[in-house]
């Protein structure tokens, strides 16, 4: 039994006495990583009725670089080359929405393991804790490196899902963006010719638009919004048992304060139900059928790993596969010359394929 005696105020953490929170940088990344996605999803909005006006995009330009002034732009050369601008500007934003959600998810990795990192530097730091206070805090390491490192597994899969559907939509845009600007380049400058152009565009801008945009995207904008909600709610709880650590060890009164350390597995139990749910949700989203792997994940590292050396050390055996590869182009082969009309391929230079 440990008395109270040896929870007094000389065992109080050498450098916490005042406590430091979740770093600044955590939260900053997570407000930029919102800023661009909401930005992000304000170019995409309107663009499918602003289509239907005439292959207006100029409206969303403009929208999108925060221009007051919206100038209907009636010259149909500028309509084109509008189009292609348009997903040529979408690309670059997803790309940049993708880079934005790694490096967040990145930090938010190393802001868990930080605690890890503190709560061995309290113990390390404190050489008057008894053997038997630190086996305690040591069984409570075990429990938070058990849950960090099932936490990061979560947060990769989510990212490489995420990752992959704005890469997706930024590899698609722009290759349709490069389609637009090469066909124009050969295109037959008349009215005619403008007007089976235009209806051309206008029907398989939408149908790309939307075979990229329409399920997988909102589907990526869901896992990113739960697991940031997530990902706030344990940086939280981190924080909580932290501020508790420091008040335990600095406590004259240990049965009051510190009975947590006594009992881990509880202690930790609703975050490990809190992860158990975002995978489920994860597995309902995307129907990976990994439904409860959280829960066996955990089980194997507490029975194979009974030390704190052997669990520091344990490798990530992640079971997700990506789907990179295998959804649907959105862009058919031959495009656009295999589906115009005989009108409308006699408003272009046949030589730019004559090849196909």
């Amino acid at each position: 039994m440990i008395n109270s005696a040896q929870w007094n105020g000389e065992y109080a953490p050498c450098g916490y006495s005042q406590y430091k929170h979740t770093s600044e940088r955590y939260y900053i990344g997570l407000e930029d990583t919102d800023r661009v996605k909401r930005g992000f999803q304000a170019l995409l909005r309107s663009f499918l009725e602003n289509l239907q006006k005439n292959l207006s995009t100029s409206m969303l330009l403009n929208v999108a670089v925060n221009t007051t002034d919206v100038i209907e732009i009636e010259n149909r050369h500028h309509k084109l080359t509008d189009l292609s601008s348009f997903f040529q500007y979408s690309s670059e934003q997803a790309a940049l929405l993708a880079d934005k959600i790694e490096s967040c998810f990145e930090i938010t990795k190393n802001e868990s393991e930080s605690y890890l990192r503190k709560w061995e530097e309290i113990r390390s730091s404190q050489p008057s804790i008894s053997a038997e206070v630190k086996a305690l805090i040591d069984e409570y390491l075990i429990e938070m490196q058990s849950f960090h490192t099932i936490f990061s597994e979560i947060i990769d899969d989510f990212l490489e899902y995420i990752a992959h559907e704005l890469r997706s939509v930024r590899d698609i845009f722009i290759e349709y963006a490069d389609i637009l600007t090469d066909s124009y380049r050969r295109f037959k400058a008349t009215n005619l010719c403008y007007n089976f152009y235009m209806d051309f565009l206008q029907q398989w801008s939408a149908i790309i638009f939307k075979c990229k945009t329409a399920t997988d995207l909102n589907t990526a904008y869901d896992v990113y919004t739960i697991s940031e909600t997530t990902s706030r709610h344990v940086m939280k709880q981190l924080e909580f048992r932290m501020q508790r650590l420091y008040n335990c060890l600095a406590s004259r009164d240990y049965r009051i304060r510190c009975q947590f350390l006594r009992n881990p597995e509880r202690d930790f139990s609703k975050l490990f139900l809190k992860l158990d749910e975002l995978q489920q949700y994860f597995d309902i989203k995307i129907k990976r059928g990994r439904v409860n792997s959280n829960r066996k994940r955990r089980s194997d590292f507490s029975e194979d790993h009974k030390s704190m050396e052997l669990k520091l050390k344990i490798p990530l055996n992640r079971d997700y596969t990506s789907t990179a590869g295998n959804e649907n182009k959105c862009i058919p082969i031959d495009f656009p010359y295999k589906y115009m009309s005989t009108n409308l391929k006699k408003c272009f230079d046949i030589l730019l394929w004559e090849d196909k």
